[in-house]
């Protein structure tokens, strides 16, 4: 059974299978982490973290009138939407959900584009683990806890980097079988072959 859930953070609807209720997903909106509540099911209880979002309390008009973010300028890219059509996150939001909802393949130069902005915002992120390891490593008070939970956020931050190299290895490596494959065809067809 299908239900539909309201972002915590941008009040965007999310579809879910009513099986994963209450689970915490990626906002395709916002990018945020959300729990799936579902609307309309009042016989449904579901719990919420007693860790909040830096952006509870925040209505959808405040969200939606501030600045796109670098996710969905990413996303913009994908769908090779132009960033000028989105002047803020509510109506980027929208773009990409239209986008999404077409179940129209990202065109090609979109993938590349949006794939770089992605890579982009993985490596700052990655960066910033650095850094904060770092920290930790380098703290007189550092404890065996705060140590493997450094290692554990870096070992994420660096496999989501290297998962978008892969990627664009697999990308490239498409892109020239089909290369090739025209070549051939293109060798077959003037040499009376097809």
């Amino acid at each position: 059974m299908l239900a539909k859930s309201s972002c915590q953070h941008c009040k965007g609807l999310i579809e879910f299978d009513l099986r994963y209720a209450g689970k915490s997903v990626k906002c395709r909106h916002c990018f945020e982490i959300t729990k799936l509540i579902p609307e309309n099911q009042t016989d449904v209880v579901i719990p919420l973290n007693s860790v909040e979002s830096k952006h509870a309390g925040i209505t959808e008009r405040d969200w939606a009138n501030d600045p796109v973010s670098e996710k969905q300028r990413a996303m913009l890219a994908l769908y090779s939407i132009e960033l000028g059509k989105a002047s803020n996150k509510g109506e980027a939001s929208k773009l990409i959900d239209d986008a999404i909802r077409s179940n129209i393949k990202p065109p090609l130069e979109g993938q590349i584009l949006g794939g770089v902005e992605f890579a982009k915002i993985r490596l700052k992120a990655l960066i910033e683990e650095v850094n904060s390891a770092i920290k930790i490593i380098g703290c007189q008070d550092s404890t065996i806890a705060s140590l493997k939970e450094a290692k554990k956020r870096l070992k994420v931050s660096l496999s989501s980097v290297t998962e978008i190299i892969d990627k664009r290895i697999g990308f490239l490596k498409d892109r020239n079988l089909e290369i090739r494959a025209a070549k051939a065809e293109q060798w077959l067809k003037e040499n009376g072959h097809l």
